[in-house]
Order: C-alpha cells, then sequence, then structure tokens
C-alpha cells in the first residue's frame, strides 16, 4: 500500500536588527519574495541540486507559476549512493545492475503560496512512502536566501495538523 502525504510549512522573513517580521512582497528594498522564489526553483541552482554527505538529489521537473501568487508543480528527488539489482519479480532475472551514481527518481508534488501584502506565506510539499526532498529544498532555498538578503533571515517552520485547522477558524 501506498502512503503519500503533505508536508506543510509557514515561511516569514524576519529583520535581523529589530526582530520584527517583514510584508513579503516588500522585504529588503523592496523585492518581492514570490519573485525571489520565482527566480530561485527557475535558476541553475534548482536545475539539479546534489547533497554529497546525505546522497540525495534533486531537480524541479514542472513549475508553474498561477493565480494568488502560487507556484507548483514537481521535484524529481531521488537517493544514490548504493548497488543493487533490479530484477524482474516474474522470473527473478536481472534486469538492471544500479551503480553508487545511479538514482531512482520520483515525482512528489509541491506548492508555494506568497499573498500579496502579508507577513506569512506557505509551502506544502510531497512525501511518498516516508521519502520526502522537502529539507534538501528548503535549505537550499534557505541558502541562497541568506547570500542575497544580509540584513533579514528566512525562517520556515514546520505546520502540525491543529495549527492547520486553526488557519482555517476551526478549533483543534
Amino acid at each position: 500500500m501506498s502512503s503519500i502525504g503533505l508536508r506543510c510549512y509557514k515561511i516569514s522573513v524576519i529583520t535581523k536588527s529589530s526582530q520584527e517580521q517583514e510584508i513579503l512582497s516588500e522585504i529588503s528594498k523592496k523585492v518581492d519574495f514570490y519573485d525571489f522564489l520565482k527566480e530561485t526553483i527557475s535558476s541553475d541552482l534548482a536545475k539539479r541540486s546534489k547533497n554529497d554527505e546525505q546522497q540525495r538529489m534533486f531537480h524541479f521537473s514542472e513549475k508553474k507559476s498561477v493565480e494568488y501568487r502560487t507556484l507548483h508543480g514537481h521535484i524529481n528527488y531521488g537517493i544514490y549512493g548504493f548497488e543493487s539489482n533490479l530484477i524482474d519479480v516474474n522470473n527473478g532475472k536481472v534486469n538492471y545492475e544500479r551503480t553508487t551514481q545511479d538514482s531512482e527518481e520520483i515525482p512528489l508534488y509541491f506548492q508555494f503560496w506568497i499573498p500579496d501584502n502579508q507577513k506569512i506565506g506557505y509551502a506544502i510539499f510531497q512525501s511518498f512512502q516516508g521519502r520526502s526532498c522537502n529539507t534538501l529544498v528548503l535549505n537550499e532555498i534557505r541558502r541562497h536566501f541568506k547570500d542575497l538578503f544580509k540584513e533579514t533571515f528566512l525562517r520556515i517552520e514546520k505546520l502540525m495538523p491543529e495549527q492547520l485547522m486553526a488557519l482555517d477558524g476551526d478549533k483543534a
């Protein structure tokens, strides 16, 4: 049985000197965080990102910008660094000998929503059978943000189910 889940995050930008949250459409000298995200996930940085320490890699295979300042699409995520044989389950014959440089990629859905004139944005990432690229992707976005914006820092917080219910006005 497949186990598919969603991981949800709250995004904010904090000014280092005052510890105040910035309006995301006007961060750091009137730069829009939505535009920063669009550029980041379309850049060479995100075309193929590889982490040799964790033996993980990802790239955005499909991304769309839609109404309401939303970015969404698919991230191909894979694990590499080990050898194995891929066999035909019906006859037991080896179809392929996997090397340490081979990565099996799975497509995982993502979505960012950065509302205009708000201090909070949101991100969701699909997980599949315990596999998720959210930490890898968010760390790359944080690193890129830190390189560009020295006077602010990017805060990304995992949202728990009861927090998501509260966003809709429901009580947990």
